[in-house]
């Protein structure tokens, strides 16, 4: 038989008085069960707390018979509890459970005790149940409903980032290929030349030739040094091996120390080191060692392409923003053709092909992973036969 409105309106009545122990007798019942463990995280309020609304969605639904509205409104009421459990850190089938000890608190606790106590409507019994059974089917679908797309969402997530992990490895890969082969040809280079200089000086009697096979073999010792330091530290940054230590710069001290520790390189090549510091930029806080080898790297690059004589190297820490400086290297040298101006920074990659330029063609490559580090940035702009400028922006403070 169909439900009376006299019914509906005694058994609203009776249900909501009897919410608080039916709530209680939730509580206990959840917290006995073996199968919804991270209840145990949860306080008591914690695990009733949706009761309020779940009571309202519940009544109007027997109210209405479940029309589409209602059910409309119950599946979102069971979307946003399905979120709270998810962030609560339960599993679906705890979610599960959970609604299904409600049901029973509700439906044997609550409904059978009302139809106990009013005989006279028992008949309508299986009707309520039935009415009911569908709240609760729509409470579970709409709980499920929200774990999946949070895992639909989190398996998204998981993949995009596993994607940019399965590129930056390939890109990884190859840069450790190339710089591998890259390697290999390098110092195969320098041994053979190695290899013929020794072999003339061990040979040779004239001892003027001996000399300057000599002096030869000592430079080609100094390149395959360099190339095997340069290659040590690029190792490090690729592998992420080195945690910035931060401290306290100041910056005209650093400065200082700079343009003392290039002197000599400067003084031998002909070549003038400017300082310009902004007055407002007096202390920064980063790891000095990598800012010094930055430095280091763009000045021994600017030194190393200033062929006229007068050259200039300018040096200049300027003050962007409240957050981020400026560190820039500017040379009067040879300049940089616009169609290398996009892979400077590559490794070995060397802008002139003259055999007196210096260097393992590894410093720029060096130089851009450490800014990368200092989560900083660097540009290069550049005119041939007028010189380069390098500018480094970093954060005042890492």
């Amino acid at each position: 038989m169909a439900l009376t409105s006299e019914v509906k309106r005694s058994l609203v009545e009776y249900l909501d008085s009897q919410r608080p122990l039916i709530g209680e007798q939730a509580v206990s019942a959840i917290r006995s069960s073996n199968e919804i463990s991270s209840s145990e995280r949860l306080t008591d309020q914690q695990l009733i707390d949706h009761f309020p609304k779940l009571f309202a969605d519940l009544i109007e639904y027997l109210l209405t018979n479940g029309d589409s509205g209602t059910r409309r409104r119950t599946i979102e009421g069971a979307l946003r509890h399905g979120m709270t459990r998810w962030q609560q850190g339960y599993a679906l089938v705890e979610v599960i459970r959970e609604v299904g000890i409600v049901q029973r608190s509700i439906l044997d606790e609550g409904i059978e005790r009302f139809f106990e106590e009013n005989s006279q409507w028992s008949e309508s019994v299986h009707d309520v149940r039935r009415n009911l059974g569908g709240f609760f089917e729509d409470s579970v679908a709409g709980s499920v409903q929200q774990y999946v797309e949070n895992f639909t969402e989190q398996l998204r997530n998981a993949n995009a980032k596993l994607l940019i992990a399965n590129e930056n490895l390939s890109r990884l890969d190859e840069s450790r290929l190339r710089l591998i082969r890259t390697v290999s040809h390098e110092l195969a280079n320098v041994l053979n030349a190695l290899t013929l200089t020794v072999t003339l000086i061990t040979t040779g009697k004239d001892e003027t030739v001996r000399s300057e096979m000599l002096e030869i073999c000592q430079r080609n010792v100094r390149e395959m040094s360099e190339l095997l330091n340069d290659l040590k530290d690029y190792s490090i940054l690729i592998a992420g091996a080195a945690p910035l230590q931060i401290e306290e710069i100041n910056v005209r001290i650093f400065a200082d120390e700079l343009r003392s520790s290039f002197h000599a390189l400067t003084q031998d090549a002909g070549v003038r080191l400017e300082l310009l510091i902004d007055p407002d930029l007096d202390v920064i806080r980063s790891d000095r060692k990598k800012v010094r080898q930055i430095i280091t790297n763009l000045i021994a690059n600017a030194v190393n392409y200033c062929r006229k004589p007068d050259s200039r190297v300018v040096l200049a820490f300027r003050s962007l923003s409240q957050d981020f400086c400026q560190i820039a290297v500017e040379d009067t040298g040879i300049g940089i053709p616009s169609e290398h101006l996009d892979s400077i920074f590559d490794e070995f990659k060397r802008i002139s092909p003259s055999e007196d330029i210096k260097g393992s063609g590894l410093g720029l490559a060096i130089t851009k992973r450490l800014v990368e580090e200092l989560k900083g940035s660097i540009e290069v702009f550049s005119k041939v036969a007028h010189g380069s400028r390098f500018m480094v922006t970093i954060p005042k403070t890492q």
